[in-house]
């Protein structure tokens, strides 16, 4: 039961993690949601602010250009018309834009300081406003009031050459010199077509921001909307976890009171109690109750009874026993010289026994060192053996090397000799070819000689052609010359290579022979090595028994030790009896003593009351225990 309930605690505060984990989660999510809401209401109103900034510059532009202007007419400084051109080029885009240009700028230049702030990007106001993302509408009136500023420019333009006594000509162009006209230039900036040209600048550019402001201002109840919303998302979760975290608190503490039974401070008391040994204080549980801590207490404490009680009724059969037991040892005898007669005849039994153990201890031991040295004896067989078994095998290995080695000389002398026969043949051949040689020489002469012959007869005409038979026979001379020389070498060689055929096959006789008796060998050594094997195998049984004949004998020493030894023992387990049973007579007494010190009732003890009487019947809800155990007891 109470291992269901632990895995019962566990579970339920298992889902509680998962769930406040979730409620965490889901409260993270929202508070995220709230900052992405915030950040996105700081950029809006960013924006809302960087447009009107834009929006402010044309015009403030259109107002540093009217400045400059009607400055300049009146001082006639060129330091302004410079001025002028410059506020202009920075607008179109065609010189660098001051830093931070929206603050406050030319009213510092115009008191001496020539630059306020150092330089920044070259950029058109046109391109600010469309990376700062003007709609089309908001564009247009832009560049309605750009445009109408461009057509002031053409008058301020007029005004300031009129200055310089410069005037259009017919192309348009202020090229034509005439006398400065500084009243012209003042009455063209002050009169009331100036202003009405200013009224048509300053109109697109209030539309302008009549548009803008509804657009940001949308955009921005749009992020205050959704901000809004995230607050009361996260007021939301945070609400349900306050009520969950109650409703949790509140089953918890009706679970733990469920599964105690009653209050802490109670069901401590009890379990007080009990350990007190006092098994008769009633226990108030309530009705149903079955499952609880308080239950399994009071089937706990009906149990302790009874089993107090089996134990009080099997300590007094133990302190019968051990009175038998002493009466049997002879303790309680009325006589003591009967006591002492029978443990002398005890003492004189075990000696006797001992002693014959000892003696067939003493005939094992010499059986077991003979046992002994028949195994060394039969160990060392074996490795004789082993070896032998492994000289056999390596030279059988060797042998058949040899066999190996044989067979291949005998194929070699056998090609040595095929080689020295087709050699004699060659020589033969070549002999044919001397005779040839030797003919073709004579035949050679006898042209020659025919040849001198004709010579002779032809007189002075043939004396080079018998210069030539002469040379011609002489070199036959000596073709037949060289021919026989050739010829008796060939004949040296052919006795040489008949000397080497005969001496070749006697060689092949004799290496026939020699593997005839290697193959014999071989055939012998492994027979030997065949019976090595077997005597290697006979050696190792023959060892494995006399190591297993020395083990049993190693073992029956060691029982007959053993054997001695308990026969020693048992003369002091004779006299240990008494000592034994007295032991037992004491510790029922203390057992009875230590079992006095409970309080509980005897029909607990019959199983006529297992479970208390204490039941209160009060609602699930509430336990009415007092909190304090100890009136109970």
């Amino acid at each position: 039961m109470f291992k269901n309930q632990s895995l019962s605690i566990k579970r339920l505060f298992l889902l509680l993690a998962i769930a406040g984990t979730l409620l965490a989660v889901l409260l993270l999510a929202a508070l995220w949601k709230v900052n992405q809401a915030q950040t996105e209401l700081a950029q809006v109103y960013e924006q809302r602010y960087h447009s009107y900034l834009l929006a402010d510059q044309l015009r403030q532009s259109s107002d540093d250009l009217t400045r400059m202007a009607r400055t300049y007419v009146v001082t006639d400084d060129p330091e302004f018309e410079r001025e002028y051109w410059e506020v202009l080029a920075i607008r179109n885009g065609e010189h660098p834009r001051p830093q931070h240009y929206e603050r406050i700028y030319w009213d510092f230049v115009a008191a001496g300081d020539q630059q306020p702030r150092p330089d920044g990007d070259t950029i058109a106001l046109r391109e600010l406003m469309r990376r700062a993302g003007f709609t089309e509408d908001e564009f247009a009136k832009l560049a309605e009031a750009q445009a109408n500023s461009d057509a002031l420019v053409d008058t301020e333009m007029v005004a300031m050459n009129a200055m310089k006594g410069r005037y259009r000509d017919d192309s348009g162009n202020f090229a034509q010199q005439g006398e400065p006209d500084p009243e012209l230039a003042r009455r063209l900036m002050h009169d009331k077509d100036y202003h009405a040209f200013k009224a048509r600048i300053m109109k697109p550019v209030d539309e302008f921001f009549v548009l803008l402001d509804a657009r940001t201002s949308q955009a921005v109840a749009e992020a205050q909307q959704r901000s809004q919303a995230a607050y009361q998302q996260v007021i939301a979760l945070v609400s349900l976890t306050l009520v969950l975290g109650t409703l949790v608190l509140f089953l918890l503490y009706r679970w733990l009171r469920g599964q105690l039974g009653g209050e802490p401070a109670y069901v401590r008391g009890i379990v007080e109690t009990i350990a007190d040994g006092d098994l008769q204080a009633p226990i108030k549980r309530r009705a149903r109750d079955h499952d609880s801590l308080l239950a399994a207490m009071a089937s706990m404490r009906a149990s302790l009874a009874k089993m107090l009680g089996d134990i009080d009724s099997h300590a007094g059969q133990l302190t019968d026993s051990a009175e038998r037991l002493a009466d049997t040892a002879g303790i309680i005898a009325r006589s003591g010289e009967m006591r002492i007669g029978a443990n002398q005849s005890i003492a004189a039994a075990v000696e006797e026994m001992s002693s014959s153990v000892a003696e067939i201890t003493s005939t094992m031991e010499e059986l077991s060192a003979s046992s002994t040295q028949i195994a060394d004896h039969s160990q060392a067989v074996v490795d004789v053996a082993s070896r032998t078994l492994a000289s056999s095998r390596a030279g059988t290995q060797a042998m058949h090397q040899l066999l190996a080695r044989m067979a291949e000389i005998r194929t070699d002398n056998q090609k040595s000799l095929d080689e020295i026969l087709a050699l004699g043949q060659r020589s033969k051949e070549i002999g044919k070819f001397m005779d040839l040689i030797d003919a073709v020489a004579d035949q050679t002469k006898l042209i020659a000689f025919n040849a001198a012959l004709e010579a002779s007869s032809a007189g002075d005409a043939g004396k080079r052609f018998s210069v030539v038979a002469s040379e011609i026979r002489r070199l036959a001379d000596s073709v037949s010359e060289s021919t026989r020389e050739i010829e008796g070498k060939m004949l040296d060689i052919q006795d040489t290579i008949a000397r080497l055929v005969v001496t070749s096959e006697k060689s092949s006789t004799t290496i026939a022979a020699g593997l005839a008796s290697s193959e014999s060998t071989a055939a012998i050594l492994d027979e030997l090595e065949q019976a090595a094997d077997q005597t290697t195998g006979a050696a190792q049984k023959i060892s494995l028994s006399t190591q297993q004949q020395k083990t049993a004998s190693a073992q029956v020493v060691q029982a007959l030790h053993e054997i001695a030894e308990a026969s020693t023992h048992t003369s002091s387990a004779v006299t240990g009896i008494s000592e034994i049973s007295a032991t037992l007579l004491s510790m029922a007494q203390r057992l009875r003593a230590l079992f006095k010190r409970f309080k509980f009732a005897r029909a607990e003890i019959r199983g006529d009351a297992l479970m208390d009487t204490g039941v209160d019947t009060g609602s699930d809800t509430g336990i009415d225990t007092g909190g304090n155990s100890g009136s109970t007891t």
